[in-house]
């Protein structure tokens, strides 16, 4: 897990945002956290590599047993290409694990090189928020 450093915008406290990254190319990771660092916003990047490690690291399980896996998410940014398992079956997993939380579902951005129509008719009827 990655934590950038904490900021204040316009001088004012605020909240510390968590983002979770889903991506398994180190070169992307790191340009995503230094895009993410030049916008000022106070945030915390969690950072896990593949589909099996997303789901041990929202459900709780695995390597993740110690987390608290209702821990507010601000948002998901997801490579939908990641390793191990189908980027659209962990989008089904969210959805169904987003509608049964209680809590405001935090946004999905899909981070692809992918620009098949399938693909994103797919990714925009498993209610992610925005494909990239």
């Amino acid at each position: 897990m990655r934590e950038l450093n904490s900021k204040n915008c316009g001088g004012q406290e605020v909240d510390t945002k968590l983002i979770l990254l889903v991506e398994d190319d180190s070169p992307e990771c790191e340009l995503m956290c230094l895009a993410l660092d030049k916008t000022g916003i106070d945030c915390q990047i969690d950072m896990v590599h593949d589909d099996a490690e997303l789901v041990g690291y929202l459900f709780g399980t695995g390597s993740y047993h110690h987390r608290i896996h209702r821990l507010q998410r601000h948002l998901i940014l997801f490579d939908l290409k990641v390793p191990k398992l189908d980027g659209l079956q962990v989008l089904c997993m969210l959805r169904r694990a987003r509608s049964n939380d209680q809590d405001v579902p935090p946004p999905v951005v899909v981070l692809t090189s992918s620009d098949e129509a399938d693909d994103i008719a797919q990714v925009y009827a498993l209610d992610a928020n925005s494909y990239v």
